[in-house]
């Protein structure tokens, strides 16, 4: 079962942009479920044909292997204080790149838990590409990982993490997003959604196979699921800031994971799952 979560485009510009300067860390997640709808990219930033519908279509997948990238989680790394420092310093809608910043350089260990780059061991809650190759998304599939109580390689969110990180790969060369210095708002909107189109058809096809394994997610993130926090309305007007700070409480407050999960299980992430 494939259905894009809602990715963290509109904070783009203040975690993408500062994300290898602030940290030296170069990372990955489209989640799904039935209860959001919204459009998760991590396409290329890229100058080059802002045409993208064109030729935006998903390539050769078949021999594609995953790679599982547990959870990286630091409990306490973040205060309450903090977080509610990174969610109006990064995520609300009067923040600003300086504003971003400006937290982030006076936060460190609690940034460096927040935001991982996408080729590290352990992903954290914001996962960025190097500079250039795409959008920090929000690591839905390492919330599942903790709330399933399960970071195993054939947990289900190591399954959803396959189905994300293979999307991605059919479609991030053939589908580039225009950067703002070459493109119009509407031709990057139009980039992006030619994108999304890409992945959905990607997962129908060369990507089917874990598509399927993907399926354990009507269980734990249905309603009153334990995943159900990993998620938020896509179409709700708050959705980056609530679900950064579920996400940011969960691996780097110092919360308990209720209803199927423990400090024990964050804790696991932590040394790297297993």
């Amino acid at each position: 079962m494939w259905k894009k979560s809602l990715g963290v485009i509109a904070m783009a510009g203040a975690i993408g942009v500062l994300a290898l300067s602030s940290n030296g860390c170069s990372s990955s997640s489209s989640g799904s479920s039935d209860d959001d709808g919204g459009g998760d990219a991590k396409p290329r930033l890229d100058a080059g044909d802002t045409d993208s519908g064109a030729a935006c279509k998903p390539a050769d997948v078949k021999s594609f292997q995953p790679t599982w990238q547990p959870p990286g989680v630091t409990l306490g790394s973040c205060s309450p204080t903090q977080i509610d420092g990174f969610i109006t310093g990064c995520f609300a809608d009067a923040s600003t790149p300086q504003s971003c910043a400006a937290f982030r350089s006076a936060n460190a260990a609690c940034d460096k838990c927040v935001v991982t780059g996408n080729d590290g061991p352990k992903l954290g809650v914001i996962v960025v590409p190097p500079q250039g190759q795409g959008l920090p998304t929000f690591n839905i599939a390492g919330c599942l990982a903790i709330t399933a109580n399960d970071l195993s390689a054939n947990s289900c969110g190591a399954k959803e993490q396959a189905i994300e990180q293979c999307v991605e790969a059919a479609c991030t060369d053939n589908c580039p997003i225009p950067s703002s210095s070459a493109a119009s708002s509407q031709e990057i909107d139009a980039a992006i959604t030619a994108f999304n189109n890409c992945e959905d058809s990607a997962a129908a096809d060369g990507c089917a196979a874990f598509n399927g394994s993907a399926s354990c997610l009507d269980d734990l993130a249905g309603d009153g699921g334990p995943g159900a926090k990993c998620f938020v309305d896509a179409s709700d007007p708050n959705h980056d800031v609530l679900l950064a700070r579920n996400l940011i409480q969960l691996f780097c407050g110092g919360a308990v994971v209720g209803d199927g999960g423990s400090d024990g299980a964050t804790q696991d992430a932590a040394d790297g799952g297993g």
